[in-house]
């Protein structure tokens, strides 16, 4: 099993029924009686150490899962996919990724939990108020979190991080605010949404169609209308040719013609 799939299973456990996976697989492992109705819970800290140790342990041929992938597998085995452990380890993963890192992958360390976000983009004021201020103490926690995990204490490493991920050309411009930009925000504000469109538009291998769909997702018709008005560039509020060349360019492309000119006619660049 390669890191990835390992990750990809562990996540697929439901946060709020975590703790009883983890006693559920204790039971499991000491041969507990399942008709049994007297058994004492172990203790959670236990469990959670227990089924983190199992996911990662060493099988010669199979799996050796080391590094931040192994941090992250723990994390996500004894805190779930929602805890700021497993952000701060998928974003080493991420950065670290042969390649370059995926941009589902960013986008799970980075955003916010479902609930937060879908509280950032409440069209309640006073909502939208406690969750930035949420976020806010978020961010602090995972760059907090990833400098002591891999930046040796420097409050600065997560930022001296992202700013080394991409080339230093335009492009590389673009990727390096917008990953900066999803950490601040913790969810597809306008910006984010319309520099993610831009640059999944110039990507020569094809089109990512979930990346369209996940970049409009949740967001209120003043934000959609908002993203129209970004250029991908950063060149301020005008309706930006970069974006709506991009756009066209995604309309033409066949394999997700009908996603993308939805996503065209949601930013009105008919």
């Amino acid at each position: 099993m390669d890191p990835d799939a390992l990750h990809k299973a562990l996540e697929g456990v439901d946060p709020e029924q975590l703790a009883a996976v983890q006693q559920e697989f204790h039971n499991i492992q000491n041969k507990v009686d399942p008709e049994a109705t007297n058994v004492a819970p172990i203790n959670a800290d236990e469990a959670a150490k227990e089924l983190a140790t199992y996911a990662t342990r060493h099988i010669e041929g199979q799996v050796d899962v080391q590094g931040s992938n192994k941090n992250l597998a723990e994390a996500l085995a004894s805190e779930g996919r929602e805890s700021d452990e497993a952000a701060i380890h998928r974003f080493e993963v991420e950065r670290s990724r042969a390649g370059g890192p995926e941009q589902e992958g960013l986008e799970k360390s980075l955003y916010a939990n479902p609930k937060l976000q879908e509280q950032l983009h409440s069209p309640d004021p006073q909502v939208r108020a406690k969750a930035h201020t949420d976020q806010m103490q978020r961010e602090a926690r995972i760059r907090e979190g990833y400098a002591n995990a891999y930046g040796g204490g420097n409050a600065t490493a997560m930022q001296d991080a992202m700013g080394k991920m991409y080339k230093d050309d335009a492009d590389g411009k673009t990727r390096r605010r917008l990953v900066q930009n999803m950490l601040s925000a913790g969810t597809n504000t306008p910006r984010v949404a319309a520099d993610s469109i831009y640059l999944n538009a110039k990507v020569k291998t094809g089109t990512d169609e979930a990346a369209v769909k996940r970049a409009l997702t949740g967001m209120r018709p003043d934000e959609v209308q908002a993203t129209s008005k970004r250029s991908g560039r950063g060149d301020g509020d005008r309706v930006g040719p970069d974006l709506r060349h991009g756009l066209v360019r995604i309309v033409r492309c066949n394999k997700c013609r009908a996603v993308c000119v939805e996503a065209r006619r949601k930013l009105t660049l008919r």
